[in-house]
């Protein structure tokens, strides 16, 4: 009996262990600085059309703003390229991070002094917005929401226990040091709009379930929801799955890196291949 005893310690011991250097290895590794040297970028600023801008163009709005050719595009259409110069400052920034513990196991990094203006947000009606800046131990579960009013700056989230669905500003989501933005491939102005009026109806006000899953025969409103399980199923209202291994749970992970899904904005993190 005592030699069980001591041997359940010793392999809890060495859980915990195991837990810790996993813990470890995880932590304030979120935010990226670009490796590029800062360019000047006024020869964009004030454009009126993406008429004439090159690969190599591209290329370089995207290592300076972490701009794609799809975000760079939506500012133009939008009338704010004299927002660039804003946007390249607060891409070269080195913030100085803080980790907080959400919880007994959960912790959660921030920008110790968040420096960057609702605008500097790139996005359109219907985007999604994801950071992976929480985590358990090793595995960066993170965060996501979607933006039902770019220009107002409203985003529906499912956020935590205790806290049903609902709106929120897209100005918190300064607060996280690194995020991304990304567009359903192919979704036009019509599909998004039933998007959103889907989202609106039926997914507001649902009790939050991390464990929630997903019903691919329910079009309806559902029981229990968390921040990427209603994304999921804002957009497989109109015939989407965004979800990049199919499991029957999806997390922020499976969005970032769903074929389906278009980089239009990177902060603070490395998206090879994306």
């Amino acid at each position: 009996m005592e030699k069980n005893k001591k041997r359940i310690t010793e392999a809890l011991l060495l859980l915990l262990c195991v837990y810790g250097l996993w813990a470890a290895a995880c932590r304030g590794q979120i935010h990226e600085t670009p490796q590029a040297q800062k360019e000047d970028l006024s020869a964009y600023v004030g454009l009126q059309t993406a008429d004439g801008l090159t690969e190599n163009d591209y290329q370089t709005i995207f290592a300076q703003t972490g701009l794609t050719p799809l975000g760079m595009q939506t500012l133009i259409r939008q009338h704010r390229t004299g927002l660039l110069c804003e946007i390249q400052a607060r891409f070269f920034e080195q913030p100085k991070l803080q980790v907080n513990r959400a919880n007994i196991f959960c912790h959660q990094e921030w920008l110790a002094e968040p420096t960057a203006a609702e605008a500097e947000f790139v996005a359109e009606d219907g985007d999604i917005i994801i950071t992976l800046a929480s985590y358990l131990g090793g595995w960066r579960y993170g965060h996501c929401g979607l933006i039902l009013d770019a220009q107002s700056g409203t985003v529906l989230e499912a956020v935590t226990y205790g806290q049903p669905s609902g709106k929120m500003r897209l100005s918190h989501w300064s607060e996280y040091p690194a995020f991304v933005i990304l567009r359903p491939r192919g979704a036009d102005e019509g599909t998004k709009r039933e998007v959103i009026a889907y989202a609106e109806r039926y997914l507001q006000d649902i009790p939050y379930d991390l464990f929630a899953f997903k019903y691919r025969t329910s079009y309806g409103p559902v029981k229990t929801t968390h921040c990427s399980h209603l994304v999921w199923y804002a957009y497989h209202s109109e015939g989407y799955d965004l979800d990049c291994d199919g499991t029957p749970v999806v997390t922020p992970y499976d969005l970032i890196h769903d074929d389906d899904l278009l980089l239009v904005q990177v902060y603070g993190m490395c998206l090879e291949g994306k």
